[in-house]
């Protein structure tokens, strides 16, 4: 009969080589990245005719986008969310963008880079960050303009419906002032009554309105608009997030 120490001995060389194993394996292993697929949508509203090419990751897309607003679409594969995103104009080779953005799981990713300002840089539109969520059955709105028949700098009152559910109620809710090419401070609205701007010059004169129908596609809980046009004096509304 062997001796106890023996065995011992060799149950112990046993488990040491086992857990010289199992740590050379575990130096080896490499993490599995999963390949993910969405569709990429490029949007860009300028204010300049501008001939925007979009380099990502160090790769230009054979996508050029001709504004003052373009937009197109192309299918992509990514294993790391994160990407960094380039735009030039063509025209004039003049970087215009250099930001990182990150990919969202689902099946469409949109992506809207606006120019606020002739001769100014690009802004990638997207969610606020320290602003502090809507409150329940509300929602949040932010607008901005470019366009050279508004004045310099205007007075904006924001009229929404008392009790949230009547076309008949609406008061004053909001006020602020606002220069051009600079996004006003989040605004609320109700979930189904939006609400309406009425727009006012440095004399105080009621020069132009927003109606309520405008906001239509305010359904997320941030949602961003330009003024894209003007008839008659009131102003039509493109969204930007």
């Amino acid at each position: 009969m062997r001796p106890l120490f023996f065995l011992n001995k060799m149950a112990l060389s046993a488990m040491l080589i086992f857990a010289l194993l199992i740590t050379s394996c575990s130096k080896n292993e490499r993490a599995i990245e999963e390949t993910s697929y969405t569709t990429l949508e490029l949007k860009a509203i300028t204010v300049d005719p501008l001939l925007l090419q979009f380099t990502v990751d160090e790769t230009a897309l054979d996508h050029l986008l001709a504004t003052p607003s373009a937009s197109t679409s192309l299918p992509v594969k990514y294993m790391n969310p994160t990407h960094r995103f380039r735009v030039v104009d063509q025209y004039s080779n003049t970087l215009l963008a250099d930001t990182t953005v990150d990919y969202k799981a689902g099946e469409k990713n949109t992506i809207t880079f606006f120019q606020p300002v002739a001769g100014g840089m690009l802004v990638l539109i997207g969610p606020p960050v320290n602003e502090p969520p809507p409150a329940a059955e509300k929602k949040k709105i932010s607008i901005v303009y470019s366009l050279p028949e508004v004045p310099e700098r205007v007075k904006v009152v924001v009229d929404n419906s008392v009790s949230g559910n009547s076309g008949a109620d609406y008061a004053p809710s909001d006020s602020f002032s606002l220069k051009r090419g600079e996004f006003s401070p989040y605004f609320w609205s109700w979930n189904n009554r939006k609400p309406k701007l009425r727009i006012y010059d440095a004399n105080n004169s009621l020069i132009l309105q927003v109606n309520n129908s405008q906001f239509a596609e305010a359904i997320a809980d941030f949602s961003i608009f330009s003024f894209s046009g003007i008839s008659a004096g009131s102003v039509s509304l493109t969204k930007l997030y």
